[in-house]
């Protein structure tokens, strides 16, 4: 699965997932934020995402994340990827 990132207000880096056959189902279960250091998911387990772009990102401890804290926080429509 490839990502595509966005940078929020508070500077953290949200990753949305995309599915080659344009699953928006999918797309919207798959969206990782970074953590804040005093903060960690995933026990901070190291986790790297490849990017639509062809580059790739490691986050240490990042959370699961929903379409609701997506748009909140970082302002784009889900809709944009469906």
């Amino acid at each position: 699965m490839k990502y595509v990132a966005y940078t929020d207000y508070q500077q953290r880096t949200w990753l949305v997932g995309l599915n080659d056959h344009k699953d928006s189902y999918n797309v919207k279960r798959n969206i990782w934020v970074s953590s804040r250091p005093s903060f960690r998911g995933l026990g901070g387990r190291e986790m790297t995402f490849d990017l639509k772009c062809g580059d790739s990102i490691t986050m240490i401890g990042p959370w699961h994340s929903n379409v609701i804290s997506f748009v909140d926080n970082v302002g784009i429509p889900i809709s944009v990827f469906e």
